[in-house]
């Protein structure tokens, strides 16, 4: 969980371990159950484009993260 510091601001949460052909969608679905999301980026391999597994998923509120990221983990 990562986060802009000092009061409200969006926070993002590190979601890994996806397959390579897991899609922004998919991910985005998952994690809109646990609040509104603002943005999400997934990580590529530079020399063929496909995802390393892991994403930056960003949510408007600091609370919706927190349940994303208790939701999601295990």
């Amino acid at each position: 969980r990562t986060g802009t510091g000092g009061g409200g601001g969006s926070v993002a949460v590190y979601v890994a371990n996806l397959q390579w052909w897991t899609t922004d969608a998919e991910v985005e679905s998952a994690c809109a159950e646990f609040g509104r999301v603002a943005g999400l980026k997934f990580f590529e391999e530079k020399s063929n484009g496909k995802s390393k597994g892991y994403a930056l998923v960003t949510f408007v509120d600091s609370a919706d993260a927190d349940a994303c990221l208790q939701g999601l983990n295990g």
